[in-house]
């Protein structure tokens, strides 16, 4: 159960990938070659530079990886509580099971606060550089922590997967 558990979340993020890479190449066409002419002047203030549409997309993606892992872990928390009960009425497990348990505990955890923490950068960045109001956002609320927590995550995000 747990392999299988492990194989499906792979093979969703990976046509997840796909389809936001997809998705993004068909947005940065329909940016530079259909926005200019048919759309109004909102999506072109929105949507000024190369650099903003790439956050907003970062945000998205991120938010939409924060949100499957936080179900993906909710669904696994009963499984576990069951495991507990399997492992304190019989003690006769190993060693390696318990460990391997434990050690995915540890590894979702961690793919949890890191895409939350890549998803809390990319949107306070995101915001930064959409709206007057968050030009000083920057310096206010400490942006090279934001840039070590996302160095950080980014790490953890392809050492893990």
């Amino acid at each position: 159960m747990f392999m299988s558990d492990l194989i499906s979340s792979y093979f969703f993020l990976t046509s997840f990938g796909s389809a936001f890479l997809i998705f993004s190449l068909i947005f940065l066409f329909l940016r530079y070659h259909i926005f200019p002419f048919f759309l109004s002047s909102f999506l072109s203030i929105l949507f000024s530079d190369i650099l903003s549409l790439v956050r907003f997309l970062l945000f998205f993606f991120f938010f939409c990886f924060f949100l499957f892992f936080f179900f993906f872990f909710a669904s696994y928390v009963r499984r576990s509580f069951l495991f507990l009960f399997h492992l304190y009425l019989f003690p006769a497990l190993t060693f390696v099971d318990t460990f391997s348990f434990f050690l995915f505990i540890l590894f979702v955890l961690i793919k949890l606060f890191s895409s939350f923490y890549f998803f809390l950068f990319s949107f306070f960045s995101f915001l930064s550089s959409s709206s007057h109001f968050f030009v000083s956002f920057r310096s206010t609320f400490s942006f090279p922590i934001l840039c070590y927590l996302f160095l950080f995550s980014f790490f953890l995000l392809f050492f893990f997967f």
